[in-house]
């Protein structure tokens, strides 16, 4: 057996400078390495990782570490290495390598449980953040710290990047990044540092909002007129484009739409419906499998197709042809400027909360939640309860003026006693007299006067 030449401090002192290490042999495939520069010493381990490619870390150094707590080290790495092998791993993968790993899995799972497979807006973003750099893409996962990450946020910011983002596009954007790696944890657990998780978790932390920046879009909502501006012109421009516009003026998401095949178009008596898949984000079961929206008859006519899917999910792969499309149909029917597809799901939500339905119906016809219905549409909820009470006193008050009418020193409820008689305003408009069970509209003045007398 070779005699070490670094495994006292004696041996190690007569070592030069060099920044390569001086390694010795603890394992098949394994090496213990000392490395001496100007101002430190460190531990390194080199181990191959196939045919004959070796990798080399430093871990320690060696005012720290004693040479058997770090032979010991080698092996408990080379140890895991091996066993991880035998798992099917065989190397750590890059943050590059990671990210395509975990959006092929991602978008798999999309066409086993959708049966299409579509560009995500998580691969945009990723692709143009993440991917679009090299110098990132290139670190190791195990190599993962917080302030690596938080240089990376940096430099998006001096180059502009993330300056054009909201803060909630920049919160996706982390979020998708976090999830990639977190899946590469999953993959490789064995092989990263235990810390490996928190290190990601506060490298890509969001901080609060500034004050005055806004956290998403503003509410995009068309008016009727609008609404049909924008069809007239889609249906004069591109079929299919009035086609997809017929299944997203129901407010559904494009890839709940995307999802419809023709089967999903039914006709009910005298009513036509789409069926549109619920969401597939989260990962939790949802009760319902369809969500059930009225379409006119001509919109029903115009979907009715002999292929299976019932939108050209092709031609709508490519997010620029919907784009062109879009301003073409924006420009035509002379919508405000920055105006985007997803006005139809806020147009169709801001409507249902201005006729007064329940946010919870709103919420559940929208496939979404009430908290995020009452987070982001708040002003129009509170509008919508304002109009309500607005209407509500309005119409008790022509009431009351009408029960005074009828029956002098009546007071300022809708409630009294007129010889003998229990009289009851019930909103909108009518007058019930209880012991006759009598019920009468607010006008009929004649019918009630015959009925209880002048008093």
């Amino acid at each position: 057996m070779a005699v070490s030449k670094i495994d006292t401090a004696s041996k190690r002192a007569k070592v030069g400078i060099d920044r390569n290490p001086v390694w010795e042999r603890v394992g098949r495939g394994i090496f213990l390495g000392f490395r001496k520069q100007p101002k430190a010493e460190r531990w390194c381990i080199r181990y191959a990782v196939e045919g004959d490619k070796y990798t080399v870390e430093t871990f320690a150094d060696v005012h720290d570490v004693s040479y058997d707590d770090a032979k010991e080290a080698a092996l408990v790495k080379w140890r895991a290495i091996q066993k991880a092998r035998e798992d099917g791993l065989r190397f750590v993968p890059t943050i590059g390598e990671a990210v395509e790993a975990y959006l092929t899995k991602r978008e798999n799972g999309q066409v086993q449980r959708a049966g299409s497979k579509a560009r995500s807006d998580g691969r945009v973003r990723l692709a143009r953040y993440v991917l679009g750099d090299k110098n990132l893409c290139g670190i190791r996962l195990d190599k993962i710290t917080q302030g690596r990450l938080a240089t990376w946020i940096a430099s998006l910011d001096e180059k502009s990047e993330l300056g054009r983002l909201s803060h909630s596009s920049k919160s996706r954007l982390m979020s998708d990044f976090r999830a990639a790696l977190n899946h590469g944890w999953e993959g490789y657990r064995k092989l990263l540092p235990v810390d490996f998780q928190t290190e990601v978790a506060l490298g890509l932390k969001v901080q609060k909002a500034k004050k005055g920046e806004k956290h998403s879009r503003d509410i995009q909502f068309m008016s009727t007129d609008q609404v049909s501006a924008v069809m007239a012109a889609a249906k004069a421009i591109d079929a299919e484009v009035y086609r997809l516009f017929i299944g997203l003026k129901t407010g559904m998401r494009f890839a709940q739409v995307m999802r419809c095949t023709a089967a999903d178009l039914e006709k009910q008596g005298n009513r036509y419906v789409l069926m549109i898949p619920v969401s597939l984000k989260g990962s939790g079961e949802k009760s319902a499998t369809k969500i059930k929206r009225f379409i006119s008859q001509e919109e029903y006519k115009a979907l009715l197709t002999n292929r299976e899917m019932l939108f050209d999910t092709e031609r709508f792969r490519l997010a620029s042809y919907i784009a062109r499309r879009w301003h073409q149909c924006a420009a035509r029917a002379e919508l405000p400027s920055g105006y985007v597809p997803y006005a139809f799901r806020h147009t169709s939500i801001v409507s249902m909360l201005k006729e007064g339905l329940p946010v919870q119906l709103v919420a559940a016809l929208h496939d979404t939640s009430e908290p995020m219905i009452r987070k982001h549409y708040a002003l129009y909820i509170t509008d919508a309860l304002s109009d309500m009470v607005h209407e509500k006193t309005v119409e008790k008050q022509k009431l009351i003026a009408s029960l005074k009418t009828l029956f002098p020193g009546w007071g300022d409820g809708l409630e009294g006693v007129v010889g003998g008689y229990t009289i009851v305003g019930e909103l909108p408009d009518k007058i019930i007299v209880k012991q006759t069970v009598a019920e009468f509209r607010a006008d009929d003045t004649d019918k009630i006067r015959s009925l209880v007398g002048q008093h």
